[in-house]
């Protein structure tokens, strides 16, 4: 699939991580920035996706003939269709992870879905990932979500940061894990 850079207008927005409650005395530098397709920082956005995609489905990473991130015209698309959220973990400029999110209607009630989800190996257990979660958290609810949601893979050693956030598996679905909007976490792991 080929990727399209639409024309720049926009500049990427960084959003302001409510805290939950009191954390460390020294705080993850990290920034989260919600970018767009048409924002500086797609490019970026895309290749960190590339990254994801290289790194866990080899095989959607093999299917892009010209080497370009996948789905790069469909994350277009779904953004265009709205309720669609693209973050982006900064660390010193530099990307160090994603989170790919959208928020739907189910039995009633809004429901943020985590699409895909990714902090390179050298920052994970530094509290990136609780940085991007609450990030994930505080987008749902500008978008008036009431719960997080995320499938994953059965057998993947991230299951275990999921439960750590107090998401737990629900019973009526193969791998889903779910917390209420207002269940996000600190990053010293604390509520």
């Amino acid at each position: 699939m080929e990727h399209v850079a639409p024309p720049r207008s926009e500049t990427a927005a960084q959003l302001q991580i409510l805290p939950m409650s009191a954390s460390r005395d020294t705080p993850n530098p990290a920034q989260v920035l919600e970018i767009s397709p048409r924002a500086d920082g797609w490019d970026a956005f895309c290749a960190i996706t590339c990254e994801y995609f290289a790194e866990n489905w080899p095989a959607v990473k093999a299917r892009s003939e010209t080497g370009s991130p996948p789905f790069g015209a469909e994350l277009v698309e779904r953004y265009k269709e709205g309720r669609r959220g693209y973050l982006m973990l900064m660390f010193d400029g530099k990307p160090i992870g994603f989170a790919n999110v959208y928020v739907q209607a189910d039995a009633g009630k809004t429901v943020a879905y985590v699409a895909e989800f990714y902090i390179k190996a050298k920052h994970r257990r530094l509290g990136c990932g609780t940085k991007l979660f609450n990030a994930i958290c505080q987008w749902g609810r500008i978008h008036s979500a009431s719960e997080v949601r995320a499938e994953v893979d059965p057998s993947i050693p991230a299951n275990r940061f999921w439960s750590t956030l107090g998401m737990s598996m629900r019973a009526e679905s193969r791998n889903v894990y779910s917390i209420m909007v207002e269940g996000a976490r600190n990053e010293d792991g604390g509520r």
